[in-house]
């Protein structure tokens, strides 16, 4: 015949066993969480390193043609002065007065 003091040693048992499981069920949850949140950090460690790479590729094409661009605009600004110096030094630039310009 079960006693009293059985019942409430089963009891306990059963209840011990269920925060057992509770306790191993958490930890899978918390391990599987810092796996995920491992392979979360690696992709964006990952997405940034391709990022960076794209931005110094954008970057450095900008760079190259604005150079470029300031080449052409300086050269032609350049060779426009050396030709009014030119000109000025052999007396063949005609100054002209305010009222000619109007």
């Amino acid at each position: 015949m079960e006693t009293q003091l059985d019942k409430a040693a089963e009891e306990l048992q059963r209840a011990n066993a269920e925060v057992d499981a509770f306790i191993d069920k958490r930890a899978k949850q918390r391990q599987v969480t810092h796996v995920r949140e491992e392979l979360w950090k690696v992709s964006v460690r990952d997405f940034r390193i391709k990022r960076d790479a794209e931005m110094r590729e954008l970057w450095c094409e900008y760079h190259r043609e604005q150079a470029e661009r300031h080449r052409r605009t300086l050269e032609g600004l350049v060779e426009f002065h050396e030709e009014r110096a030119r000109e000025l030094a052999e007396g063949t630039f005609k100054m002209t007065t305010d009222d000619e310009r109007k």
